[in-house]
């Protein structure tokens, strides 16, 4: 018999232990026979093992015949989960632009916005789209699904392109998103009347209640943006258009969650069904090292946030700022309902993403636009994409990743995030996954005792 690699355990008070299936999504809690004997499974003695207790545990895939039948299991369920988000419409993203009007403190871009400003004509949009059109063909995709980025897309200046990608996008019945910051969104009011439908959603980031808002997301000039995008979330959502709120948290305003939810609850946006807010971390990759301790000591506190003050659970729909730890809780909070294995980090290593660059180039995430380490092929002045560049973060699941194969928390982080990994040499990697590991440890330490009751009683 085999017994699982992907089985994370911890111990609770009195001679209790909580074991996760970070395969199957299953949760329980045994006593200290119980886990002796998973200690002696462990070390490939299975005869001294009570029958009932082998049972139970091959029910909920703890326990395998062999480790070629966990192996088929999970590869019938990456082929499942393959069939189920690839059969969609391409994702897209298009940044009209690097300019923006911005200067937040912690943007990942600013070294784009340092340089000359770089924006798309209408003729190479016009190319875009024919590229956009082959690739589609090419993939045998259910249409595209275009995501516009920047820079920041709703300038003055951007209107016209604005304008030119609605009035395509309509032609061809491809869904728009747009991340803004939602400070121009008001200016943009006739154009979307003129295309009806076209835009679905809008990101707008707010990070705080007015005070530490406008010290993090402000203008060029150093003045605020907080009453501007207020009025354009307004907008957006009396013109029909859904909102996600992001709220990029670190230490600075992580402390502050509960005066912004309370100014949600003021302004009646919580009540509408088009809207909804989301937290999410500060991505500045300056270090994943540090940025995997930041993550840890922002889910603690923002974990004990919600035990305190339950409603923000209400506000916020998804407090989860960390992928791993977020799919961590959902075996603990035995969701079994959303619970699937992580084969893929994100849809930039699973489905691909074709990021459509100001500068005329084709990166395969947005986070990478603007970079020239990661360009895979160009639009202008006709299409060219370096399949084996792309196909390095394309289809990227966790079997593919040598060191996530048998790993116990691959099927939790999903092999982690591609841009990191290519930034990093592979020793560097292999502490990372090390620094995950405990961070995982340590998560459990705090918060594993909260759920154990209700685990010992289902």
């Amino acid at each position: 018999m085999h017994l699982t690699h992907r089985l994370l355990t911890h111990q609770l008070k009195e001679e209790k232990w909580i074991l996760l299936n970070t395969l199957s999504g299953a949760a329980d809690v045994v006593d200290r026979k119980g886990y002796e004997s998973l200690q002696r499974m462990k070390e490939g003695d299975f005869f001294s093992v009570d029958k009932d207790f082998v049972d139970v545990l091959k029910k909920r895939a703890y326990l395998f015949e062999s480790k070629s039948e966990e192996d088929e299991l999970l590869r019938r369920m990456l082929e499942q989960n393959r069939k189920k988000i690839f059969n969609g419409p391409l994702k897209t993203v298009i940044c009209p632009t690097y300019a923006c009007n911005l200067r937040c403190t912690y943007c990942f871009q600013g070294e784009l916005h340092e340089k000359i400003p770089i924006s798309l004509s209408l003729e190479e949009i016009t190319l875009l789209f024919q590229a956009l059109d082959r690739i589609v063909k090419k993939n045998e995709a259910a249409g595209a699904e275009i995501q516009l980025f920047g820079g920041e897309p709703l300038l003055s200046s951007t209107q016209p392109l604005i304008e030119h990608i609605l009035k395509l996008a309509s032609e061809r019945k491809y869904p728009l998103g747009i991340i803004t910051n939602g400070v121009n969104l008001s200016k943009f009011t006739s154009l979307f009347r003129k295309y009806p439908g076209c835009v679905k959603i809008m990101q707008i980031t707010v990070d705080g209640p007015a005070h530490i808002h406008n010290k993090r997301r402000k203008f060029v000039s150093g003045a605020g943006t907080f009453e501007r995008i207020v009025k354009g979330i307004d907008f957006s959502l009396d013109s029909g258009i859904a909102v996600m709120m992001r709220v990029n948290v670190d230490m600075e305003n992580v402390h502050f969650l509960l005066e912004l939810a309370d100014f949600i609850k003021e302004k009646g946006w919580n009540e509408k069904e088009i809207f909804r807010a989301r937290l999410a971390k500060v991505e500045t990759h300056g270090g994943e090292k540090n940025s995997l301790f930041l993550e840890y000591t922002l889910t603690e506190k923002i974990e004990k946030l919600k035990l305190n003050e339950p409603e923000l659970k209400n506000i916020f729909s998804d407090m989860r700022i960390s992928r791993t730890l977020g799919h961590l809780l959902k075996i603990i909070e035995k969701d079994y309902k959303s619970y699937e294995p992580n084969f893929y980090y994100c849809e930039a290593s699973s489905t691909g993403i074709f990021v459509f660059g100001a500068d005329g180039l084709l990166y395969p995430c947005s986070e990478t636009a603007g970079n020239p380490s990661f360009v895979m092929g160009r639009f202008v002045p006709h299409l060219e994409l370096n399949e084996e560049k792309f196909n390095l973060w394309r289809n990227q699941d966790v079997l593919k990743i040598p060191e996530c194969r048998d790993c116990s928390i691959a099927l939790l982080c999903g092999g982690g995030c591609r841009y990191e990994a290519m930034r990093v040499n592979e020793e560097t990697r292999t502490q990372l996954c090390g620094i995950r590991k405990k961070q995982i440890e340590d998560y459990l330490k705090l918060h594993a005792q909260d759920f154990s009751l209700e685990l010992q009683s289902s």
